[in-house]
């Protein structure tokens, strides 16, 4: 990777972007990230010259690049895939970015506040009119995640309740997928609620549906629940699972070097 090539393009770019002329600006951006694909700056452009001209969907891309090589002190990826996202009517999608920028330090930006201010009433109007049209176990899973978001555990719980109670483990395809679904957020409820029994409970049926990398967030509530109740053995082999299937995830390796602690020191105690 040459970052002075990369820098030459971006200058080359900027100067057709000062012109307007977008593609010509495309050209030299896209021959930048050839030269260096790290170069977060050179997907920023990008995305602002292809929103200029209409290309919403790969300006949304381009966010998303400079979101994912940018350093942590550098906003704008966040403000060019919301502007995106918003001119695609995606107002959810345009609000979870805005929450994703402010979560990673940006609360108080200008452009984010901006943003965010004019997209809320239209992703909550947006996701009114989505549940509306949903019906049966769709609807139920989308109510708890409604009420999840909204810090209501109990009515939460209620709707996830009704898609665990009404589809059985023989279920396949989308009602399986469902199950697993509400199963699992089923079990962040309880864990909101400290109730492990219950976290354990729903984790292990949701890992019998599924025991792959797909669902290994399953594994890792578990091993916390399992904690929770002092069962340091159990949680263990559910972090190591995790682990292994992700050897970068730094929470799960976190709580691995504090289950092994835990371990060794409950067998100096069954040993002395």
């Amino acid at each position: 990777m040459s970052r002075d090539l990369a820098v030459k393009f971006k200058n080359e770019g900027n100067a057709y972007f000062k012109r307007k002329d977008w593609a010509n600006a495309i050209k030299k951006y896209t021959e930048g990230v050839a030269a260096d694909s790290s170069y977060h700056v050179l997907y920023s452009n990008r995305s602002q010259a292809h929103f200029n001209c209409g290309n919403y969907a790969e300006a949304a891309v381009d966010g998303k690049l400079c979101i994912r090589t940018s350093p942590k002190d550098f906003v704008k990826g966040y403000h060019r895939l919301a502007n995106a996202q918003f001119a695609l009517k995606q107002y959810k999608e345009a609000l979870a970015t805005c929450k994703k920028a402010e979560s990673n330090g940006f609360r108080g930006n200008r452009d984010i506040n901006n943003m965010y201010t004019k997209c809320a009433p239209l992703a909550k109007k947006q996701e009114e009119q989505e549940l509306a049209r949903l019906t049966g176990h769709a609807k139920s899973k989308a109510l708890g995640n409604k009420f999840f978001k909204e810090g209501r555990y109990e009515d939460a719980i209620q709707h996830y309740t009704k898609v665990c109670n009404g589809l059985t483990d023989e279920a396949s395809g989308e009602d399986q997928k469902t199950l697993i679904s509400c199963l699992n957020n089923r079990a962040l409820c309880w864990m909101q609620q400290q109730n492990y029994r219950q976290v354990i409970m729903d984790t292990s049926r949701s890992i019998g549906l599924d025991d792959s990398k797909a669902n290994i967030k399953a594994y890792f509530r578990r091993a916390t629940a399992f904690e929770g109740v002092e069962k340091y053995r159990s949680a263990l082999a559910d972090i190591r699972i995790c682990t292994q299937a992700m050897p970068s995830w730094d929470a799960a390796n976190k709580a691995q070097y504090r289950l092994d602690q835990a371990v060794r020191t409950l067998k100096q105690k069954t040993s002395s």
